[in-house]
């Protein structure tokens, strides 16, 4: 398994356009850290949902005092993918960092899905495909038009390439291509039946998600100075 793994991972795919990918990564870069506040925030949207929330939960490092050391691992994926040359060059941190999260994704999906609290019958397998592939359109077509109202503009063209930019991403992370939307229409398409599909089931482990995002970044006992003034700042952005 892990020798097909690698071949896989290391077999660039006949319909990558490397330009794309390095023009999405550049718009993720210009974006700059309201690329990290925005996505940060659009994740709790779904956390309503048990399918996302549960599977957080039961594998702990979510809710609490990790909320932040997360979210910040997160961002380092963020700036670790999108650096130049990031996706394509051999051996570079972006590749590697994709590999340890798609490894990571596989030790969870099997932790949770044993666990007495996961129901298969009804939100299949953990991580599923349809999560991941929304996640990807959440980093390209959903702040591609939504920062447009915080005076980040991003033309159609360089949304197209953001929507390219994660499909390799999303290769790499292990993301089955075969209902990956190519267009903004298809994108928009796909957001607009998860809202009507949308179940807000997810319950306490949702709650527990949601409230111990915001309050991670709250001004910490015995901050003071420039620290205390920039958890501030933080906590309200």
């Amino acid at each position: 398994a892990m020798k097909a793994l690698f071949d896989e991972f290391e077999t660039v795919p006949e319909w990558v356009q490397p330009e794309l990918v390095e023009q999405g990564a550049e718009i993720w870069r210009r974006w700059g850290t309201m690329l990290f506040s925005f996505a940060g925030a659009e994740t709790l949207e779904i956390y309503t949902e048990s399918a996302v929330a549960t599977p957080l939960s039961l594998a702990g490092g979510y809710a609490g005092d990790n909320a932040l050391r997360r979210f910040l691992e997160t961002s380092r994926f963020w700036i670790d993918v999108s650096e130049p040359g990031a996706l394509l060059a051999p051996g570079s941190r972006g590749r590697a960092t994709a590999l340890k999260v798609r490894i990571m994704h596989v030790s969870v999906r099997a932790r949770v899905a044993g666990h007495p609290e996961w129901d298969a019958a009804k939100w299949g397998l953990p991580i599923s495909q349809t999560y991941m592939l929304l996640t990807l359109i959440a980093g390209s077509v959903t702040p591609g038009l939504a920062l447009w109202t915080l005076g980040y503009h991003t033309t159609p063209r360089e949304i197209r390439a953001l929507i390219h930019f994660q499909k390799y991403m999303g290769y790499l992370l292990g993301v089955r291509a075969t209902w990956y939307p190519e267009t903004i229409g298809d994108s928009v398409r796909t957001l607009l039946t998860t809202v009507v599909s949308r179940s807000y089931d997810s319950g306490e482990y949702g709650k527990e998600l949601i409230e111990s995002y915001p309050q991670a970044f709250a001004p910490r006992e015995g901050q003071r100075g420039l620290a205390l003034l920039r958890a501030k700042y933080n906590f309200r952005i």
